[in-house]
């Protein structure tokens, strides 16, 4: 079973590199145009050529170099948009379930309105209203899911805060900030990073699905959701416009979630001692 998780960390390191070092793997530029070499196959079928290793789209683009760039892309907006939601949610999260009361109340009811929308329908209607960019589709995704962390927080805050060791910062007169970031937070940031983990495939998707349907990544710059929309069309004479784009989404989503499957284990005690158990 240890070979999932050491594979899921691969591929998101992969492509992680592949973002990073994009310029430099890149064989072509990736909005350049070559009309007169459009809908190219693959180098290893007929009629492909070895410079265009995954064959060209429908303007003669290079669709490797799309790619590599696509990943910097989408992966800069999956992350972005996490770690503006974790942000948020668990600012709100910590203050409703340390606070209570009323605080806790007009949040929660923030929460619940908020998940009561269907996610994609809101974010179409926010990017709808703001106009399609990569700033605003970040923007969105994170507006969209701060309330999953909010109410996830809240509970382990909730459980928390019941502890010894919070009652006795209490009662020696801890301020409300030094038991917020020195005391709770440190207890609940374990099911963060593993939430915040299996959340960047969701993030990448939605992503992938905005940009498909034209309100993410503006073209030329490409992204994975744009090159899929861009292929559509001609998936009965060029398979491999939206493949590649697609099984990229596929692998990235696919190693986030087997690394973080095995990161809520690594970090959970109580789920270490049942597989220790199990294996006994």
């Amino acid at each position: 079973m240890r070979r999932f998780p050491v594979a899921g960390g691969g591929i998101l390191v992969i492509f992680i590199l592949a973002a990073l070092f994009s310029p430099w793997l890149a064989t072509h530029d990736p909005v350049k145009q070559d009309l007169a070499n459009t809908l190219m196959p693959p180098a290893w079928q007929q009629g492909g050529d070895a410079s265009h290793l995954l064959g060209t789209d429908n303007l003669g683009r290079d669709i490797f170099s799309r790619l590599v760039h696509g990943a910097r892309v989408s992966l800069l907006v999956g992350i972005l948009a996490v770690s503006l939601s974790l942000v948020v949610g668990t600012w709100l999260g910590l203050l409703a379930g340390f606070f209570g009361g009323r605080i806790e109340s007009i949040i929660m009811r923030l929460t619940d309105m908020q998940l009561a929308m269907p996610f994609i329908l809101m974010a179409i209607a926010i990017v709808g209203a703001l106009g399609p960019s990569t700033r605003n589709i970040v923007i969105v995704l994170a507006v969209c899911n701060w309330a999953t962390y909010a109410r996830l927080i809240r509970g382990e805050v909730l459980s928390v805060r019941q502890n010894e060791f919070v009652e006795l910062a209490v009662v020696n007169g801890a301020g409300t900030g030094r038991i917020l970031f020195l005391h709770i937070l440190p207890n609940v940031v374990n099911t963060l990073i593993v939430m915040a983990t299996l959340d960047m495939g969701r993030m990448i998707i939605f992503e992938g699905a905005m940009s498909f349907l034209g309100l993410g990544v503006q073209p030329p710059q490409p992204s994975w959701g744009n090159m899929l929309a861009d292929g559509r069309a001609y998936l009965s004479v060029a398979w491999h416009l939206a493949t590649f784009p697609g099984l990229a989404i596929m692998l990235v989503v696919l190693g986030s979630n087997l690394f973080g499957d095995w990161l809520r284990g690594f970090l959970d005690p109580q789920r270490k001692k049942f597989l220790a158990g199990g294996r006994a």
